[in-house]
Parts: C-alpha cells; structure tokens; sequence
C-alpha cells in the first residue's frame, strides 16, 4: 500500500511539473509573440509616418505666374484645405501671384508680406493682353497689375482717418498704401518718408505710382498716396478719410515732393 501511495504520488508531481513547464513556455511564446507584435506596429507607424511626410513633401510643387479670382468673394487660407483658418479674401477679377501647389489643387499665394492658400478651382490663369503699338509683355503685366492695385484702393473710399491705424476700419496715409499693397503681397515700410524710398523714382503716369507730399522745411515726407490715373490721387486724408483728390488741389499741389513707382 505505502508502495502504490509513494508511486501515484511521484506521478502527480510530474505531472503538476510537466503543466507548470508548459504554462512557461506558452507564457514565453505568448510574450515573444506580443514583443513582435508591437515591433511590427511600431516599425510600420514609423515607416507611415516617414512615407507621409516624403509625400507631403513630393505634393508640394512651385507654381509660377499670375492669377486671377473667379468669383465675387475667394477666401484666402492658413493652409491647403476647408478646415484651415480664413486670413483674408480677394474678389472677381483681383490679380494673385502663385507661389506653389499642391496635389489637391490649392495655390500656395503671396498674402500680406507672407503667405496664404486659396482653391485652384477659384481661380484662373491671368492672361495678359496685347496691343497694336507692340508694348512688351511686361509692360501690359505691369498695367494689368497697378489696375487691380486702384481696384483694390477704391474698395476702401470713405474709411475714417485715424492717425496710426493699419487698417481695415479705418486708416493714417502710409498705412492706407501699406494695406492696399500688402494685399497683393507687397510689403512696403510703414512710414510715409520710409516708402518715398522704395522703388525707382518717376513723374507719376501709371496708376499705383505712389505720390508724396512734405509740408516741413527740411522736405521729410509727411503724406502719401497712390495715383489713380487723370492727374488724381487715392489717399487717406485727415480731414475726409479715404478720398481721391487732384494733384491741381492747391494744398496738394505746393507741397507736391515727388513720386515712386513699386511695380
């Protein structure tokens, strides 16, 4: 009897050996498994990140020329898509220069001395018109653009002065020509003696050349404005707000400086 006790007991505890093992070496499969499970995941979230960002990257290609709104109101993005912020809009007809694109079709643009995007389907190609008189490319681009400069300027007749304001509400002088250029990507100093720099000196012909005015002895600039054509000039003045007025006007006339053309 103490034989048999002896011998089942033996055969119990190998066996309670033998399942204790195996619980081991599953456990072991089972934490190799997991350990190249999340090996995997990682390897493949690193290898989708990586892909993502290169095709991110290949998406994006320069875009040259000039282009033009389709429709009334466009609006200007942060970024390449619905979802992003709206920084601005442009309007029919309004002249913007592409800087890149993207796979889905929106331009990266020049906006306000940085950048903005707007939706390839809101825009198209600006096409520049001949002339009898042979006048190059160039300068029909240039008549193209310093057009849509007035057509911008005169959206914002009748804004208050106030002297210092930027814009949109309400401008000073500098800060008018400043606003109006800056909507087509022309960053221009913000002083009006600062911005009687820029550009090449001309006699004011073209509309967009920018006039200036001094009423100081030492000739330091102390007005500005932007030429509309017919001997008149689109400005932010103290008393009347954003105005056209003519260069003939007596005021403006004795203290007429010179003029500026930036396009």
């Amino acid at each position: 009897m103490f034989l048999v006790t002896t011998s089942f007991q033996k055969r119990v505890a190998q066996s309670e050996i033998a399942q204790k093992t195996a619980r081991r070496s599953m456990l072991a499969v089972l934490t190799a498994t997991f350990c190249l499970s999340a090996a995997l995941i990682i390897s493949y979230s690193t290898y989708s990140v990586a892909f993502a960002g290169t095709a991110a990257s290949a998406a994006l290609t320069p875009a040259t020329g000039q282009w033009q709104a389709s429709y009334d109101t466009v609006n200007v993005r942060s970024g390449p898509g619905t979802n992003s912020g709206i920084i601005g809009q442009v309007h029919k007809g309004d002249i913007i220069q592409a800087k890149a694109k993207n796979a889905n079709g929106w331009y990266q643009i020049a906006w306000k001395g940085g950048t903005g995007w707007i939706a390839g389907w809101c825009v198209k190609a600006y096409q520049q018109s001949s002339t009898a008189s042979g006048q190059s490319g160039t300068q029909n681009a240039s008549r193209g653009l310093t057009a849509d400069i007035i057509s911008i300027a005169k959206r914002f007749l009748g804004k208050p002065y106030s002297y210092g304001a930027n814009g949109p509400s309400s401008f000073d002088c500098s800060g008018f020509v400043r606003y109006v250029y800056s909507l087509w990507g022309v960053n221009l100093p913000r002083v009006a003696n600062d911005q009687a720099r820029a550009g090449q000196k001309v006699s004011p012909s073209v509309p967009g050349d920018l006039v200036f005015f001094s009423d100081r002895k030492d000739g330091y600039i102390t007005h500005v404005g932007i030429y509309v054509g017919n001997n008149s000039f689109i400005h932010a003045a103290s008393f009347k707000g954003v105005t056209i007025t003519s260069l003939d006007d007596s005021w403006y006339k004795s203290r007429y400086v010179g003029a500026r053309r930036i396009l």
